[in-house]
């Protein structure tokens, strides 16, 4: 027996130790935990935002909505129109969010026809692909003009999100 512990059996030390490597394990758990939530909350939390609320296809300012259809969770359809604004002018705003547009002959060019003697004549196909969170969406802008008795334009609008990946290489 030490003067330490005079009068106390040697194993009620056992214990005290034991406790102690408890406390000391269970803090150092509680850290990783900690520090694993702060490095990967944040991201899970984007990922679970944008599962809930995917964002929409750029549509450029003075558009009505006609019509949506949905086809599933993410693979939307619009259709917009505006007795306002030019077809072309929606080209452009296509342009500038990063799509790729092919044009039609004739159209957009320094000498835009007059919208109010057409009917209904396609002008451009927009595509482009946006990355939100960790996942991509591609979307897809058909512009016509019409008649100022259909509307002045009109686009047709769809979007695709990417849940487990980019878009096909063979079909982008």
């Amino acid at each position: 027996m030490s003067i330490y512990n005079a009068g106390m059996p040697p194993e009620a030390e056992t214990p005290t130790k034991k406790g102690n490597l408890i406390l000391v394990i269970a803090l150092v758990i509680a850290g990783a935990v900690l520090l694993l939530g702060i490095l990967i909350g944040p991201r899970a939390v984007g990922v679970l935002y944008a599962l809930a609320s995917p964002p929409d296809a750029p549509v450029p300012e003075g558009l009505n909505k006609v019509s949506q259809t949905s086809e599933a969770h993410g693979v939307d359809t619009w259709v917009y129109n505006s007795n306002t604004v030019n077809a072309c002018v929606i080209v452009r705003f296509y342009q500038d969010a990063g799509g790729d547009c092919v044009i039609e002959p004739g159209w957009c060019g320094e000498n835009d026809p007059n919208s109010t003697e057409l009917y209904t004549q396609p002008v451009a196909t927009c595509t482009g692909v946006s990355e939100f969170s960790i996942f991509q969406m591609r979307w897809q802008a058909e512009i016509v003009a019409g008649d100022r008795r259909q509307s002045y334009a009109q686009v047709d609008i769809s979007r695709s999100i990417f849940w487990t990946g980019g878009p096909d290489a063979e079909n982008p």
